[in-house]
């Protein structure tokens, strides 16, 4: 599987420049489509924890995880004091 530079920043959450000046460094070997943009190759990433983890995630059966029954209201901005975990009660 090809990366782009751009992805392949993301993912380790460098800037590309970062990444640029690791690659000048050897750390990371890129290769060259005939568009002329750059690309690393997953099997020689697969070192980088954070590569490795993302290629061998199990997404496919994340994705396949249905609540267990129809959802019946939703809540926005609850924030993160954890103020809306409900015990059922109304509290008015």
């Amino acid at each position: 599987m090809k990366i782009s530079a751009t992805n392949l920043a993301n993912i380790l959450g460098i800037t590309k420049r970062t990444l640029t000046h690791w690659e000048k460094k050897g750390k990371f070997i890129s290769k060259t489509e005939k568009s002329g943009e750059r690309y690393f190759d997953s099997d020689a990433l697969m070192g980088v924890p954070e590569v490795s983890e993302m290629i061998n995630s199990k997404w496919g059966a994340k994705l396949k995880v249905r609540p267990q029954r129809d959802y019946t209201s939703i809540e926005l901005f609850a924030g993160a004091g954890g103020g809306s975990i409900g015990d059922g009660t109304c509290g008015i």
